[in-house]
Parts: structure tokens; C-alpha cells; sequence
């Protein structure tokens, strides 16, 4: 077999969160996941899965040496050289459950954090590059990556990303907001088949992190499959012979479904494995990508794991019996929530597992939302009198809910601030407004001129009506019960409040297109790994801002939305700023101005801080290369193509 060798390449330019932008190439060696570098590696030859030798026999696929791009990853197990085989069971309540889907099994970010958040190294690029005025950033690819159908992997397959999925205006209406500084978009530009850059009129200081972790945007798509389905390079009569076919009324229906990595088996992916059921199936499969583009430190191509499966179940409950029963080897989401944690411990050694510790992101649960939009003019006035909003914060008792809700006293009574102990948090801001006195509510609300009806049982509308507030509760966790106590808080100072529960999409979509009274649900403003840049909680960087029309006014340029106020207007100032500054330091404070505004004008009202115990995982004590806990909810750092199952 060919021989390669992957030689040590100098640190010269390592990237720390929250730190300034090197001016210089960043060169990083190949790393391992206990966040010590492999000073030198010698490759003789290329090993691969049985199966996929069995291919290779048969003619259906190239040798591994011609799968394998010139300079493969390197990912130093955690434990021990992997096993091949094997199948990764987990569960999902939901047939559509994305996140698991994307957390578990399909995300290959461009660059990746370290396991601490610490630094930022390569993974699907092998190198990038800052310009000296931070306004460019240059990514170098891996010569002879490929697609899972063996087509190669180049900077087209970005450029295509760009100008034929967010430059057009039918797939994407609505621009991301990460690719935004200012008023315009970063603009893509191929140099060669294996590197590009993204151009921005202003710097952008932290546009690498966004890049790094949770939720991180995936910039590139398989232009040589994809471009079947588009008008630029297809003739429109033969697109709309497959929309008849499939069923679809557009050809961007069309194009969006066939570019949906958890439903459609055809489409080509760089993930360690590839679906090849669509997530409606019972149980669906996912199986090892024989184009995979890492290897471990013996030249053994990952990943080890043969196939995932994950099965679908009727809900919350049967998916920790299954667990209990030994039927999962690794999930934390539907499990990991601190009122499970004793049966889990109960049936850790019947059911052949360990319990892994997760990063508390330290949401605030059963967080408040107004329509600072609504279409009752009597309402959205009355929404932005801040001393309303004031009663109704002091009115709500914390303390009862921490002790009664999943909390179970371990949380913590909050606004919405930053994750406790990260640089941006402040302890009195985090306490404003959250003491419990339904007296001096009362009287807040005598102030405004909100009286009784004759029975003194709720108070009037300045038009005379009855005060009258639909929660609008997220079904997730505990927030409809938590939703129910409320209600009976604000009841008692003559608010006749009542509480929906909404699944997850129905609860965006009555978001997203502003209608409702009220939401309770949880967010989050930052934590290790997640900038509050990143998150719409602070500021209105898109139409998922809580109030939405604000977020889609700026996403459209002003197109559409709701042109927002001024103090709405200087946060985003303020994120514009936050986002181009190079200096840790500047963009700190930013940050903590962004939070004292939204936190002393209670632009939402927070709850309780989640317990930092509450979140856990299982893993089946034969489910190895598992870093130690605690681990993060986004398992892109932790190389999950080298965990493998021991025999």
C-alpha cells in the first residue's frame, strides 16, 4: 500500500476564545481529544473496515488510499485503538428530531473547538488564515477529500452554498444573520479548487467561533447533486416533471427536500456516516461512509462504529425504559433531565451503563416573552410600560416554582443573563426584579390605572375589557406546569391569564409570525462555546428574536418585519460592534451593556436558571473513546467517529 506520513505541523497561531484575531497563518497540529498534540506520526499503510474490503474486492469502490484525501485528520483515541463493527443505538420521541439527529450523527464543522473551548482547531478545513485588518479569513481545503459517492470535495461545492442557496432570493428569503456584519453580507470567493474566502466590509471578530461549535453553520453543499434540482442548471420543464412526480408545488419545495441530510438517503455528506432510511421509518439507519476523510493514529480509517441506528418510540417515558433495559448505547437528550437521574442510578448496573455528566448551557427555564408587536393596540401599549412589566415579574413567586418544578430547589431564581461564572454574568442583574411581592405588584398596577370590575376578581383594560393574557407555553420539559403557576400568580393581581401548551412547531411558527400574547418557554444568553453573539436571546439578529417581526425587519433588510424602537435599534449597535471587534476585552463589555439593557427594561422576564446537575447522558460500559464527562450537549469536538464498541 502507499506509504504517507503525517509529520508534526508547528502551533504557531493557536486561537482562544474570546481572544484577538491572529494577523499571521494559524498552523495547528493534529490534535487528540485529551488536548495533547502528536508530535509525529508515521503512516506506513491504510486500514479500513471489513465490509468495506469486501467492496474494494468486489470492485464497487477504490482502494482506501484513494478515498483518503492527501492529508487526512489524525484523531488520537481517547482510550485505545478502536475496534471495527458494531451498531450505535439511541431514540427519538419525534420523527423529525433534528438536533439529535445533526448532534448525534451528521455535522461536520468547518472548524471545531477544543474539548475545554479553549482553542480552535481545523477539522473539515485543514488551515485558515486572517487578514491583518480582520475582514477576510481564507480556508484552505483537503486535496482529494470526497463526497460519500466518491465525488471530490472542492471549493465549488462552497461556492455553490453561497450564490446558488443565500444569494437566492426563493431558497433564502431571509439572510443569515451570522453571515451579516453591518448592513451587508460577507461575500465568498473561490481562489483555487481547494481554498476560498469570505470577504466583509467591516471586521469580523468573532466569526470563527461562530464557526467552531453549537449550532454552527455549515457552509458548503454537493453542487454535483444538487444542481439537478436547481434552475440555474437545469431546465425548468424537466424540474417540474420531478415536482409532479415527488408531489411538490415549487421547485424550492423540491430543492429543500432533496438537500435535507436526515431524509433523503441520496444526498452525498462528508459525516462519518450516511443515512440510508428517511427519519419517518420506525427505525432508522445510518451507515459507515466509506470516503471518510479521518484516520486514527495507526492509519485505521474511521469511523469503527459499522451502523447507527435509532429507533422511534411513543414518548418520554417508554425511551428511559428501553434505556434502563440496556437498549441504548449512548443519548443524553429525552434522558438527561434531573428528575430521571435516581431511576437511572437505580438501574445503572442491571442495564450495563454509566452515567456521563453533560455542560450545563444554564438556560433560563420558563422564561416570559411579550409581543412587543401585537395586534391589539391596547395590549402592545400596555407591554411596553415597563412598571407593567415590572408587576408582572415580582408577582411571579420563584422560589415555589425552583422547589416544585424539575429544579427541584436546585436552580436558581434569574433573569436572563449569561451562564454563572462566564465572563459576562452579573450576579445583580441576574436578582432584578425577581423578589416575590404580589403586594407591591398590586399596587404598580393601581399606578397605571388598571382598576377591578365591580367584583374586584380582574382588572380592566384601559378600554374598559377584561384584562385578558393567553400563555403561549413551550410542551418541553415542565414549562406547561410551570406555565399553570404563572398564571395563578398574575391571576392573583387581577390578570385573567389562561395557559396553551404548543408542540415545538407550532410554538415557532406562532413565534416567528407574532401571534400570541405571551410565551413561556426556556433560552439562553451565552455560555462556554456559545457566545451570546451567537444567540438571538440579547439582540435582534434574525426572525428567531423573540419578538420576531424586529428580528425579520433586520434579516430583510427592512423589507418586512416591524421597524423596531431605538432602545431595540442601539442593541443591535451594539451586537454590530461586538461581532467586528477584535479585542476580547471591548467585546465583553459590549456584551454586559447588551445584558444591562435588556435585563433592567425586562425585555423578557426570567424564571429560574436551570440546576447545573440537571443535565446528564448513559453510556453502555462496552461504548468506548467516550471523553470524560462533563461533556458538551454539541459533540463536534469530541470525534464521535472514534468511539467504538469494545467486544
Amino acid at each position: 500500500m502507499t506509504k504517507k506520513i503525517i509529520r508534526r505541523l508547528i502551533v504557531s497561531g493557536v486561537i482562544y476564545l474570546l481572544g484577538v484575531i491572529p494577523v499571521v497563518a494559524a498552523q495547528y497540529s493534529y490534535i487528540d481529544l485529551a488536548k495533547s498534540e502528536i508530535d509525529s506520526v508515521e503512516i506506513k499503510e491504510f486500514n479500513e473496515a471489513p465490509d468495506l474490503r469486501v467492496k474494494v474486492a468486489a470492485g464497487e469502490i477504490p482502494s482506501v488510499e484513494k478515498r483518503l484525501p492527501e492529508e487526512p485528520l489524525v484523531v488520537k483515541p481517547v482510550e485505545e485503538i478502536g475496534q471495527y463493527g458494531g451498531i450505535w443505538r439511541w431514540m427519538r420521541v419525534r420523527p423529525n428530531e433534528l438536533w439529535a439527529f445533526f448532534e448525534y450523527e451528521a455535522k461536520e464543522n468547518l472548524i471545531r473547538y477544543s474539548p475545554d473551548f479553549k482553542k480552535i482547531f481545523p477539522n473539515v478545513a485543514k488551515d485558515f488564515q486572517w487578514s491583518e485588518d480582520g475582514k477576510t479569513v481564507t480556508f484552505y481545503l483537503r486535496k482529494g477529500m470526497k463526497w460519500s459517492d466518491g465525488a471530490p470535495f472542492t471549493a465549488d461545492d462552497f461556492v455553490f452554498w453561497y450564490e446558488d442557496i443565500i444569494l437566492n432570493d426563493q431558497l433564502t428569503p431571509a439572510k443569515p444573520g451570522w453571515l451579516r456584519v453591518g448592513e451587508e453580507l460577507g461575500k465568498l470567493e473561490k481562489i483555487d479548487d481547494y481554498a476560498f474566502k469570505i470577504t466583509f466590509t467591516q471586521p469580523y471578530g468573532v466569526l470563527t467561533e461562530k464557526l467552531s461549535g453549537w449550532w454552527a453553520p455549515l457552509l458548503y453543499a454537493p453542487k454535483h447533486y444538487l444542481k439537478q434540482f436547481h434552475p440555474k442548471y437545469t431546465p425548468m420543464e424537466k424540474i417540474k416533471e420531478m415536482m409532479k412526480k415527488e408531489g411538490f408545488d415549487t421547485w424550492t419545495d423540491l430543492f429543500s427536500s432533496k438537500n435535507t441530510a436526515y431524509d433523503n438517503p441520496e444526498l452525498p455528506v462528508i459525516t462519518a456516516w450516511c443515512v440510508i432510511d428517511p427519519m419517518i421509518k420506525p427505525i432508522q439507519r445510518a451507515v459507515r461512509n466509506p470516503y471518510y476523510w479521518k484516520v486514527d493514529t495507526e492509519g485505521n480509517q474511521l469511523p469503527y462504529i459499522d451502523r447507527i441506528q435509532s429507533g422511534l418510540v411513543s414518548d418520554d417515558e417508554t425511551l428511559r425504559l428501553k434505556a434502563i433495559a440496556g437498549d441504548i448505547d449512548f443519548q443524553y437528550r429525552h434522558i438527561q433531565l434531573s428528575r430521571s437521574y435516581t431511576l437511572f442510578k437505580e438501574y445503572e448496573k442491571k442495564g450495563d451503563y454509566r452515567i456521563w455528566a453533560m455542560i450545563s448551557p444554564s438556560s433560563n427555564m420558563y422564561t416570559i416573552q411579550l409581543n412587543y408587536t401585537h395586534k391589539d393596540p391596547v395590549l402592545r401599549k400596555l407591554f411596553w410600560d415597563k412598571r407593567f412589566r415590572i408587576a408582572l415579574s415580582i408577582a411571579i413567586n420563584r422560589d415555589e416554582i425552583n422547589a416544585l418544578s424539575d429544579q427541584k430547589g436546585f436552580g436558581t431564581p434569574s433573569q436572563v443573563v449569561p451562564a454563572p461564572g462566564s465572563v459576562w454574568y452579573d450576579e445583580e442583574l441576574a436578582k432584578l426584579y425577581t423578589e416575590y411581592d404580589p403586594e407591591k405588584a398590586n399596587k404598580i398596577l393601581d399606578e397605571i390605572g388598571l382598576k377591578w370590575d365591580k367584583k374586584h376578581q380582574y382588572r380592566l383594560r384601559p378600554d374598559g375589557k377584561e384584562l385578558k393574557i393567553l400563555i403561549n407555553s413551550s410542551s418541553r420539559y415542565d414549562c406547561p406546569e410551570m406555565a399553570e403557576l404563572i398564571k395563578g400568580y398574575w391571576q392573583k393581581i387581577g390578570i385573567n391569564a389562561r395557559v396553551k401548551p404548543l408542540s415545538d412547531e407550532l410554538f415557532n411558527l406562532r413565534k416567528e409570525s407574532a401571534d400570541y400574547d405571551v410565551l413561556s418557554s426556556y433560552v439562553n444568553a451565552g455560555y462556554p462555546g456559545w457566545l451570546p453573539t451567537s444567540s438571538s436571546t440579547l439582540w435582534p439578529i434574525d426572525q428567531t428574536y423573540h419578538t420576531a417581526k424586529w428580528g425579520f425587519w433586520y434579516a430583510t433588510g427592512g423589507k418586512s418585519g416591524e421597524e423596531p424602537p431605538a432602545i431595540v435599534k442601539h442593541l443591535r449597535e451594539l451586537y454590530d460592534e461586538a461581532v467586528k471587534t477584535t479585542s476580547s476585552e471591548k467585546r465583553i463589555e459590549l456584551i454586559k451593556e447588551a445584558v444591562k439593557i435588556n435585563v433592567e427594561n425586562l425585555l423578557q422576564i426570567g424564571v429560574v436558571i436551570e440546576n447545573p446537575i440537571e443535565r446528564f447522558g448513559i453510556a453502555k460500559n462496552n461504548f468506548r473513546n467516550v471523553p470524560e464527562p462533563p461533556l458538551s450537549g454539541d459533540l463536534t469536538m469530541y470525534q464521535t467517529a472514534s468511539w467504538f464498541i469494545k467486544k
